[in-house]
């Protein structure tokens, strides 16, 4: 006896173009026991005996059963009107989206088709913001506490030049370019070791070039998000003479500057700005959706019926 085949369908019978289709790949070899059939609320599916196979056949149907959609967008505004577009202030059900913030992700969620009182839903339509660093921060950040030579700190400036709020690009980078120091050793006093040797100890005085001012801080004005707003971030400056090594790491006796800063309070500046975002959308969505500080929920779990 040939193998009977079922093909079940939702309230909406199955396209014509679907039925070849199947035929055409295969999966009714025998077609005169093709029978359509309806079952409420089960997407399409081939259902194959013996053997009980099931294959979707959702793909074929002018539109899916339960659409899947997860959408990555780059700012909380862009997020608000995504919402906005895609779901209306009531629905018959009562059923309304709901955001996750999480700080320690810095992402925002928002689920279009959340559980509600009256049914659990899959958590397939979401819409996320995952806040990335510009490409100015970047270039701060990896030299952020970085030592670098005086030739390199200044052809680093070269690159962000434009990046300055106080002072200017080129205050700094003339202050790079032109500071020389003068070093200067003073015998202080010797101590003899248990060996019998004596240490000489000397104090090391260096001066900056005294026509040259001295910067010591700076303010940078830049998005720390790509797509973001620009934020001024304090910054300290240093620079310190070192000896200059030769190939196998001896002192060569010659003198060299270093430069590096330290950008201040980055953590609380990122802090801030998601909270403005976070403040943005609450407001936004006042009654429309609400807004949760927190870690957005797991995938619904499923129960595996078929071993």
């Amino acid at each position: 006896m040939k193998p009977e085949q079922f093909l079940s369908t939702s309230s909406q019978r199955l396209p014509e173009a679907a039925v070849v289709a199947a035929l055409a790949l295969g999966q009714l070899p025998d077609t005169a026991n093709a029978k359509l059939q309806t079952t409420e609320g089960l997407p399409i599916f081939l259902t194959t005996l013996p053997g009980l196979t099931h294959q979707s056949l959702e793909k074929f149907q002018m539109t899916p059963h339960r659409a899947e959609i997860h959408v990555a967008l780059h700012t909380a505004a862009d997020l608000h009107a995504y919402v906005l577009a895609q779901t209306e202030r009531t629905t018959p059900d009562g059923h309304r989206p709901v955001i996750f913030a999480d700080r320690k992700t810095q992402s925002i969620v928002a689920y279009l088709d959340y559980h509600h009182k009256e049914a659990h839903r899959w958590l397939n339509h979401t819409a996320k913001v995952q806040y990335e660093k510009s490409h100015q921060f970047k270039r701060w950040e990896e030299m952020n506490n970085k030592r670098l030579t005086q030739e390199n700190f200044a052809l680093f400036l070269d690159e962000v030049i434009n990046d300055f709020h106080t002072p200017t690009g080129a205050e700094v980078m003339s202050f790079a370019e032109n500071l020389e120091f003068t070093s200067s050793q003073t015998f202080k006093s010797a101590t003899r070791l248990a060996t019998g040797e004596t240490t000489l100890v000397f104090t090391d005085a260096r001066e900056g070039d005294k026509s040259t001012k001295i910067i010591d801080e700076f303010i940078i004005g830049i998005p720390i998000w790509q797509d973001g707003q620009k934020v001024q971030i304090r910054a300290r400056l240093f620079h310190r003479p070192v000896d200059v090594k030769d190939s196998a790491g001896a002192p060569t006796g010659a003198k060299q500057l270093q430069f590096w800063f330290t950008l201040r309070h980055l953590e609380e500046i990122k802090d801030q700005l998601f909270a403005d975002e976070v403040t943005f959308l609450k407001t936004a969505f006042n009654e429309i959706a609400p807004v949760y500080s927190g870690l957005p929920p797991a995938d619904p779990t499923t129960i595996d019926i078929i071993d």
